[in-house]
């Protein structure tokens, strides 16, 4: 198992590129966990809405949702 590494700041993601690290950042987490069942929807866009202090990005967590939640899918036909 491959750790994940969870950083929010530029030189940090920039470190773990470097090394070729798997990283996410706390938005990408929180769509990852809504996707995979461990936070509820409304859950996630509490979280996601404490991560901005710019409210105009809080619309973006329906269009980050969709998008995982497509590539999700696509991902599991793609498997079977």
């Amino acid at each position: 198992m491959r750790a994940l590494i969870v950083v929010d700041d530029c030189d940090g993601k920039m470190l773990a590129q470097r090394f070729g690290l798997p990283y996410r950042d706390t938005p990408q987490l929180i769509v990852e966990m809504v996707v995979a069942g461990a936070l509820t929807e409304a859950n996630g866009q509490r979280v996601w809405r404490e991560c901005f202090s710019d409210r105009g990005r809080w619309a973006g967590y329906r269009a980050a949702l969709a998008e995982a939640r497509s590539a999700a899918a696509e991902h599991e036909e793609s498997e079977a």
